[in-house]
């Protein structure tokens, strides 16, 4: 029997799931497939792009509660694009990043 992941107490599938309804709203700049390392530079806008890509994921590993979430949709620590759903799980975890 194939068992799927769930977030917020519902399965992860796509467009009709009601978890993505109890997702956070996302900015208009994540609202289509974004690189990790663009995403990366919206939540640590401090440093170069390349070391926000490695601090990003880092945190990403560190909350396993988000990682979970992402691996329910697919996500990989190597994939270099986020989906916008993708997006919406770690905005829901990390908060909305800075524009």
């Amino acid at each position: 029997m194939k068992q799927t992941k769930t977030f917020e107490g519902t399965s992860l599938k796509g467009l009709g799931d009601p978890t993505r309804d109890n997702l956070p709203e996302i900015p208009k700049a994540l609202q289509r497939n974004q690189g990790v390392l663009y995403t990366a530079t919206l939540y640590f806008p401090d440093i170069s792009p390349k070391s926000a890509s490695r601090a990003f994921r880092k945190e990403i590993a560190g909350y396993p509660a988000l990682e979970e979430a992402l691996l329910a949709t697919n996500w990989h620590p190597r994939k270099r694009f986020l989906t916008p759903l993708q997006q919406q799980i770690i905005v829901h975890y990390l908060g909305a990043p800075l524009l």
